[in-house]
């Protein structure tokens, strides 16, 4: 009687096992949500005509195979002019990079001097279009913006936005200092 039990459950079991299909062409691709590439300590130069345009270094980058999409940790930039010289230099928290659409959001003690201008910003996050020059920070984000030089002046604000293309820029609240004369700005 057992051996003809063992026999009928292998043969209700037997078509069941054959009937099973894969379909190997419906597995859910991945690849937009784990990284290609991750590199540790990177240092990342870019160069335009024999010229040093770019110098960013990050404890961790990530680069996402189906999207030309970036994000890096704990950044710090120069970027130089056609000349070769230090124009500008950052540090960032965090930053994601969409090379496609040019979206950039920066996170994190954000920190960028710009020596020509003399010219400085400070925020926690700010996010710039490389299409529309718009820098701009979340409606309740505190940033502070300070300049030196013959008219220094240093202001901190909420709803800030900046067009860099025409270097203007606006607070929906701020309170800041303008020096003239002899005065100099806090």
């Amino acid at each position: 009687m057992s051996n003809r039990r063992f026999f009928l459950t292998i043969a209700c079991i037997l078509p069941w096992l054959f009937s099973c299909e894969i379909h190997y062409n419906t597995f859910e691709d991945n690849s937009n949500q784990v990284p290609e590439f991750v590199l540790e300590n990177a240092v990342i130069t870019r160069w335009e005509k024999s010229v040093l345009r770019v110098s960013a270094r990050a404890a961790q980058v990530e680069q996402y195979k189906r999207q030309n999409v970036y994000f890096a940790r704990d950044v710090s930039c120069e970027i130089f002019d056609e000349e070769g010289a230090l124009q500008t230099t950052g540090s960032f928290g965090y930053v994601s990079a969409d090379t496609d659409t040019e979206l950039y959001t920066l996170h994190g003690d954000i920190g960028v001097e710009n020596r020509a201008e003399q010219t400085s910003v400070q925020a926690q996050a700010l996010m710039w279009s490389g299409k529309t020059g718009l820098l701009s920070s979340s409606g309740g984000d505190r940033v502070t913006i300070r300049r030196t030089g013959e008219t220094p002046f240093s202001f901190t604000g909420t709803g800030f936005a900046a067009d860099t293309f025409n270097r203007t820029y606006r607070f929906t609240a701020v309170s800041g200092n303008i020096a003239t004369g002899e005065e100099a700005a806090p």
